[in-house]
């Protein structure tokens, strides 16, 4: 059996970040000795418990501490984010996770986070554009000019999308694949 792990790292509100941050890693780290294949790390902006915005720069702390488990985001909240900034950021931690980078993308739904980013939770807007800009820009990102010509870009990343409503989904899964 392949076993998985979400992390929704809980903290008593008015822990201190870092401290909740290492034992989270070494969560991480004790995971893989269990025989974990995968693990998977939550985003949040305004959660008091929950106290890890930036899931990509997470795991890419635990790629170093960690040599087989897949890590993953638990999910890119597309609306929070600039769709290019996002799509640099998830190229560039793929081509350093060597094919141990999973990417979840999906539309949020914690209220706080939506009025931190003007998103309106009921129309989602906002996040059509984001839902079609970020996924397909990552390829683009991985072969924009270097000063040296990089490699062919590889395949898009492994990805996974959580929505609450299937019409987004439908939408991302028309545009189909690019190479």
């Amino acid at each position: 059996m392949r076993v998985g792990y979400f992390a929704m790292p809980l903290h008593p509100p008015g822990s201190e970040p870092g401290l909740t941050m290492e034992e989270d890693l070494r969560q991480l780290v004790a995971l893989e000795h269990l025989g974990f294949e995968e693990a998977w790390i939550g985003e949040h902006f305004t959660a008091e418990w929950e106290n890890i915005p930036c899931p990509d720069l997470f795991i890419a702390k635990a790629l170093g501490m960690t040599r087989t488990i897949r890590l993953g985001t638990g999910v890119s909240c597309l609306p929070n984010h600039d769709p290019l900034m996002l799509a640099q950021r998830i190229a560039q931690l793929d081509q350093l996770a060597r094919g141990r980078f999973l990417w979840g993308v999906g539309s949020g739904g914690f209220p706080g986070d939506f009025a931190l980013f003007d998103v309106d939770p009921k129309s989602g807007e906002h996040r059509a554009r984001s839902l079609r800009v970020a996924p397909l820009a990552v390829p683009r990102a991985r072969a924009l000019p270097r000063h040296r010509p990089p490699p062919p870009p590889p395949a898009v990343p492994e990805a996974a999308s959580a929505h609450r409503r299937g019409g987004r989904l439908r939408e991302l899964g028309d545009l189909g694949p690019r190479r």
